[in-house]
């Protein structure tokens, strides 16, 4: 497992106060959870702007206005479980927006709307993600300045679970 793995266990399962549950499931659980949700965001927006259209200043998706505001207050409080939901929230409305639209069958001035406002939300998660994983933010961030599919395919690797462990729900 690798920094970003361990750090997103401990800010998404390990409380503020009392005990936390360590199993190895949940560490891959984690893991996998950057690789398929964030990591297949940022691919697909990735390969599809570069492949399907140039460049267009676009806003992020909808419910995303209020996370910088919302990560900031429950830093403030020292609350990163708190503090990094808003944030999933983003990537998962993203994932969906995805889906919903369907870029790849849109003409060009509606498919460029899309994948600017992709874009724009793919760069604000990377600029929130810095204080929870500082290094994954930055390859990122370089990766949506490149613009290069291959390098975002690397972003988060896949984990398996061993053989014999529950899996985390």
């Amino acid at each position: 497992y690798d920094a970003d793995a361990l750090r997103w266990w401990f800010v998404h399962d390990v409380p503020r106060n009392g005990d936390a549950d360590f199993r190895e499931e949940l560490l891959a659980a984690r893991a996998n959870e950057l690789a398929d949700d964030l990591g297949n965001l940022v691919n697909r927006t990735i390969a599809l702007v570069a492949r399907l259209e140039p460049l267009r200043t676009g806003t992020p998706v909808a419910g995303s206005t209020a996370l910088p505001a919302a990560i900031d207050v429950a830093l403030r409080a020292f609350d990163l479980r708190t503090a990094a939901a808003p944030l999933w929230e983003v990537v998962a409305e993203a994932n969906r927006y995805v889906s919903a639209t369907r870029p790849w069958e849109l003409e060009n001035a509606a498919r460029a709307d899309v994948l600017a406002t992709l874009l724009a939300t793919c760069r604000l998660v990377s600029h929130e993600l810095a204080p929870f994983l500082p290094a994954a933010a930055e390859r990122v961030a370089a990766a949506l300045d490149n613009l290069d599919p291959q390098r975002g395919r690397a972003l988060f690797p896949k984990v398996r679970i061993p053989a014999g462990a529950r899996r985390a729900r």
